[in-house]
């Protein structure tokens, strides 16, 4: 009996071995791996390695791209899934992950005629269903490599000519799906060079009314796209590494297991770590724990039922020092949220204030989750770092300041509100303020067409952009007037009462009514710059003879700089002007005497890529 136990047991296990082995044998067999560079100009911009699997009845696709120079969220990572027989869309999910844990997640669930879409970037967030999307529908991005890749698939090359494909158009932000059709056509026979190799290759032109004209260089026999060249700006996508089948997948895996036993050898010889130039791939992301500034550390204080980390810098000297407390702009913590933190940080330290940046829940090291975090939450933490800058010894008694980026400021202004022991609030940018005046029917177009500039496509047709002012307008008025804390979608929870707490902000109020300083800076390409309610400010705080004051400027960009090259490389370049003026403000209203110290980037701290 025992025998046949265990003879038994073997086989059981042999077959599960084996399902298990043809099914990997499937996923492997029917893999194609293809690694792009995307470049600006001359420079290597992103990196993005796509999986296309083929099974009996799906067509999969599966990227992740990693983004160099970007002041957006640096890893993105995208799937689609199609019907094998006509390839129909049946699904796209796009997650984006932030620097801090959080994510803002995109999905399209095709359906026949009809699509669901869901937009979530907490606080915000647009959820659509049954939206009149067409059975032969793509989903096409501009600027992503992959959603070409289905439309190349889709293309006739016997009957080559030009060929018409509708498409849907997700852009990351609250607002439903554009919808557009593009045109594909020959264009020419050529040799280019690929991975090493003359390649004999076939270009397309692919044209729309609301993308760039882009050219897609395919090869001649396989079609698999070797670039992507767009022509309205210096971007191209290139082919770097392409694997097929399982030896092709083998072969990646046996070159790391050869790398790491001739790593060990060279350890062993040379009695000390490789350098990170001897491995042929290393990652460029800057790497921001890694890189502290002397005069800054980590730090945790209590704001019940939690404990919030954040980050404090200090001048040099054992002195007393006014203090800021920077807040980041509503949502996952991006790129240029993190270098605008630190550039100000460093600047304001320098000046001879002590800065404190800090994590709400969910967020970093802090404790809790971000479910439920609406404005009184929010204002509750920022509270707490106030008394926890009241009680440090390096802080100067009753001058504490605040500072908040886009929603941040408007939080700040709400929260000093409360505390009359505040000294002056700087507000850099605006929260949307959709429930103030007439505002959000009189700029929504203003906003749309801002948005649409930024993603880089348009011009759509009027009545297409009324429709989709008049979805935005509907469901933003269904938001304001709901009652519940959450809302679904597809099992999904969404932060309903953060939002109606988000749409319903009156940034221009708040600081109309604020009894002390307070220092706006602002650009016109902010997308909810409303010129006639700044009017009414600007006056205000002039008739206040100095207490107050509106700083405008013509462009300044969302985090206060722009990403520029640097050589070999990228770098972010803050704002000086407007950053000297919040300096400047900031001493006057703390009675600091200027050192003369240059505010500008300081090169040896540039943030480079």
């Amino acid at each position: 009996m025992t025998k046949f136990t265990v003879i038994f047991s073997i086989s059981i296990a042999l077959i599960v071995f084996l399902v298990a082995g043809a099914f990997v044998y499937v996923d492997i067999s029917g893999r194609t791996t293809f690694d792009y560079s995307q470049f600006a100009g001359d420079k290597l911009f992103a990196r993005t390695k796509i999986s296309r699997y083929s099974t009996e009845d799906k067509i999969v696709y599966k990227s992740k791209a990693e983004y160099y120079a970007t002041l957006d969220y640096p890893k993105i990572s995208r799937k689609m899934f199609f019907k094998k027989k006509g390839m129909f869309l049946q699904k796209f999910i796009e997650e984006a992950k932030g620097v801090k844990r959080q994510k803002r997640l995109m999905m399209i669930l095709h359906k026949g005629e009809k699509t669901d879409f869901l937009f979530l970037e907490p606080p915000r967030f647009i959820s659509v269903k049954d939206f009149e999307a067409g059975r032969k529908t793509l989903v096409l991005q501009p600027y992503d490599i992959m959603s070409y890749m289905p439309i190349v698939d889709k293309y006739n090359f016997w009957k080559k000519g030009t060929q018409y494909f509708e498409i849907m158009i997700p852009l990351p932000e609250e607002i439903p799906l554009l919808r557009d059709i593009i045109a594909i056509r020959h264009l020419d026979n050529e040799y280019i060079t690929v991975i090493g190799s003359r390649v004999e290759a076939e270009s397309y032109i692919i044209t729309a009314r609301s993308i760039p004209e882009v050219k897609v260089i395919v090869a001649k026999h396989t079609h698999r796209i070797l670039a992507l060249e767009f022509s309205d700006k210096d971007t191209r996508f290139i082919l770097t590494k392409y694997s097929e089948g399982h030896r092709g997948r083998m072969r990646p895996f046996l070159e790391k297991i050869k790398k790491m036993i001739f790593a060990e050898e060279e350890k062993e010889d040379n009695g000390k770590e490789m350098d990170e130039e001897d491995f042929p791939e290393t990652d460029t992301m800057t790497d921001w724990e890694g890189s502290r500034d002397s005069n800054s550390s980590d730090i945790f204080f209590d704001s019940p039922p939690v404990v919030l980390s954040g980050r404090l810098w200090l001048p040099e000297g054992e002195e007393k020092y006014p203090a800021v407390i920077l807040m980041q702009k509503d949502g996952p913590v991006t790129k240029g949220t993190e270098y605008l933190s630190e550039e100000l940080s460093r600047i304001l330290s320098e000046s001879g204030f002590a800065v404190l940046t800090f994590d709400y829940p969910g967020y970093g090291k802090s404790q809790g989750g971000i479910v439920g975090l609406d404005d009184e939450k929010r204002i509750k933490h920022i509270s707490a770092a106030v008394k926890y800058l009241r009680a440090h010894p390096n802080v100067e008694k009753g001058k504490i300041n605040l500072l908040g980026h886009k929603g941040g400021g408007y939080l700040a202004v709400e929260t000093a509100k409360r505390d009359p022991l505040i000294n002056t609030c700087v507000l850099l940018g605006l929260s949307p303020g959709l429930n103030e005046r007439t505002v959000a029917k009189e700029l929504m177009d203003d906003v749309i067409q801002r948005i649409l500039e930024k993603h880089g496509v348009g011009p759509f047709k009027k009545n297409f952009i009324d429709m989709i002012k008049s979805l935005i307008l509907a469901y933003n008025e269904e938001i304001l007037t709901s009652s519940g804390r959450f809302s679904f979608f597809k099992g999904i929870r969404l932060p309903l009462k953060e939002y109606r707490d988000f749409l319903s902000r009156k940034p221009y109020n708040a600081m109309l009514s604020f009894d002390r300083p307070v220092l706006l800076v602002l650009g016109r390409d902010d997308r909810y710059f409303d010129a006639l309610e700044v009017e009414v400010v600007s006056g205000t705080f002039e008739r206040a003879k100095g207490k107050s004051k509106a700083s405008i400027h013509r462009k300044i960009g969302e985090y206060v700089g722009t990403m520029e090259e640097q050589g070999d490389s990228w770098s972010f370049e803050i704002n000086s002007d407007a950053v000297s003026i919040i300096n400047s403000w900031l001493k006057a209203c703390n009675g600091v005497i200027s050192k003369n110290k240059d505010i500008s980037p300081n090169p040896e701290k540039e943030h480079k890529v």
